[in-house]
């Protein structure tokens, strides 16, 4: 996770050519960020942090959201769907990185330049916090979804003949639901990488950032990964160096497109199927 520091460039004579940011050249891919640190090598260190912590989170979402939706199905009575579909119906409207802001700014900044948490510790309240605020949202739609397929005529019939809960979900459920979970779980994918873009707007990064002396003004991420690199787009937008922000919002983009792609050939390929039938 090393990244290369250069804050001056010198010429042949000795003398200072360039001070940090540093421009693009063919040294220096995409150029270095105020600090001196290349931004290529950000890039690389950073992307699978970024990764891991998008993919852990919408697994979270769908696996829980799936179990919860079993409770949803088979458990609750219809005032308890009433309330939970009010719930996500009402989610629908708010706007989630904001409410996941104001919940994770006092576990992920820090003014004294110290931590009273571990960097384990801030990642899994964080992976928490972006997992369970939709699972309102996420219950109520594979609950539906558990329902419209209990309609089957051949899921009923196993019911009458005596069917047990984990044969059914198993053997009816399981295979209507698949393909639709991994729409669901891609969806979620894209929905929290475009949830770090925003967060990072307002310095609010994955394993968190805090201030030091010499830049008060500024928070720095604890660990490289792209949603740190976006919270310098203000500068960016004052000083026109736009090659320090442009590199990680088009690997965003990049990723936002392969999932969706990812989502649509799924989709497609299940349509297909039924089509078939």
């Amino acid at each position: 996770d090393h990244i290369e520091q250069i804050n001056f460039v010198y010429n042949e004579a000795g003398k200072i050519v360039s001070r940090a940011p540093h421009p693009p050249s063919s040294s220096m891919i995409f150029g270095t960020d105020p600090y001196g640190y290349s931004i290529f090598q950000q890039l690389l260190v950073g992307i699978k942090y970024t990764i891991l912590v998008t993919l852990i989170i919408a697994t979270i979402r769908v696996v829980v959201g799936y179990i919860f939706g079993v409770i949803y199905v088979f458990f609750l009575n219809g005032k308890g769907r009433k309330f939970i579909n009010s719930i996500a119906d009402g989610m629908h409207f708010l706007p989630l990185t904001l409410l996941v802001l104001i919940l994770l700014a006092p576990v992920l900044t820090t003014s004294t330049g110290t931590w009273d948490t571990t960097l384990g510790e801030r990642l899994f309240i964080q992976i928490m916090v972006m997992s369970v605020i939709v699972l309102p949202v996420t219950t109520s739609l594979i609950g539906n979804e558990m329902n419209e397929a209990l309609k089957k005529e051949y899921v009923q019939s196993s019911v009458v003949m005596g069917g047990s809960l984990v044969w059914i979900i198993i053997k009816h459920l399981n295979p209507q639901l698949w393909n639709k979970l991994l729409v669901y779980w891609t969806q979620h994918v894209v929905q929290v990488l475009q949830m770090f873009v925003h967060l990072g707007i307002f310095s609010i990064f994955v394993g968190g950032a805090r201030h030091y002396p010499d830049t008060p003004w500024r928070l720095v991420p604890e660990i490289y990964e792209l949603s740190g690199m976006n919270s310098i787009s203000r500068e960016v937008f004052m000083t026109k160096q736009f090659w320090m922000i442009l590199p990680p919002i088009f690997v965003f983009m990049l990723l936002i497109y392969c999932f969706n792609k990812l989502a649509e050939g799924i989709a497609t390929k299940d349509s297909r199927k039924i089509m078939k039938k």
